[in-house]
C-alpha cells in the first residue's frame, strides 16, 4: 500500500516538475488514498502489538487492507489500453476502404477522419493530446526504426502499389507511464512480430 501510493505520488511530482507527456490517471488522488490506507494499517498493527488483549483485533485491519490491495492493484495500475484499440479501429476503417477501392489510401488526408480526430489517453501540461498519424509512403515493411519522443503516434506505412499497410504505434508502458520512456505498442497481432498489424488490400472485381 505504502509502496504503491508512494510510487504514484512520485509520478505525480515528476509530472509537475518535468511537464512531460504522461498517461491520463488520477496519480495524486489514488496515491493519497493508498498512502493513507497504508499509514492507518501500520498504526493499527503497532497499536495492537503494544496494547495486546482485545486490541489485538486491530490486526485484522492491515490483514483485510492487504488482501484488498492485492486484489485491487492489478485492476488499478495505469495501463494504456486505448492506443491498441485505436489502431484496431483504424484497421477496420482501412479494410472497409480497401473493400470499396481495392487499395489503401496513400495520403494522410484520405485516412478515416473519425479515427484521425480521436483523442489519445496522453496528456501534457494538463492538455489531452490527440493521436498523431505519421504517413510513410512507398514502404517495404513496418516502421520500427525508433519510437521517437512522443506516445500516441501511429505509423502508417503503405506500399508503393497501395496493396499492403503496416501499422505500428507508440505508448508509455507500465511502470514508466510518464517521461521519455516511449516504446512501440505490443500485442497488436498474433503474427511473428506482435508490434506490427499487417493489412492486405481486398481484391475487388475492378482491381482483379
Amino acid at each position: 500500500m505504502l509502496l504503491y501510493g508512494g510510487w504514484l505520488l512520485k509520478l505525480w511530482i515528476a509530472i509537475q516538475l518535468q511537464r512531460c507527456a504522461y498517461l491520463g490517471y488520477s496519480y495524486l488522488t489514488v496515491g493519497m488514498i493508498f498512502m493513507a490506507l497504508g499509514v492507518v494499517s501500520l498504526l493499527c498493527a503497532l497499536y495492537a502489538a503494544r496494547r495486546r488483549g482485545y486490541w489485538s483485533a486491530l490486526f485484522a485491519v492491515p490483514v483485510i487492507a492487504g488482501l484488498w490491495t492485492m486484489a485491487a492493484i492489478p485492476n488499478m495500475v495505469p495501463y494504456d489500453t486505448k492506443s491498441a484499440s485505436h489502431i484496431q479501429n483504424m484497421a477496420r476503417e482501412l479494410e472497409s476502404f480497401s473493400l470499396q477501392y481495392g487499395r489503401f489510401p496513400d495520403r494522410e488526408t484520405a485516412l478515416p477522419a473519425g479515427v484521425l480526430n480521436e483523442p489519445s489517453p496522453y496528456y501534457q501540461r494538463g492538455r489531452q493530446l490527440p493521436f498523431r498519424t505519421v504517413l510513410i509512403p512507398n514502404a517495404a515493411g513496418p516502421f520500427l526504426n525508433s519510437p521517437g519522443p512522443y506516445p500516441g503516434v501511429i505509423f502508417y506505412a503503405v506500399s508503393a502499389n497501395q496493396q499492403d499497410v503496416w501499422l505500428t504505434g507508440t505508448e508509455l508502458r507500465f511502470p514508466r507511464t510518464t517521461g521519455n520512456y516511449v516504446q512501440f505498442l505490443d500485442f497488436l497481432s498474433a503474427d511473428g512480430d506482435t508490434r506490427v498489424l499487417h493489412l492486405h488490400a481486398a481484391q475487388t472485381p475492378a482491381s482483379k
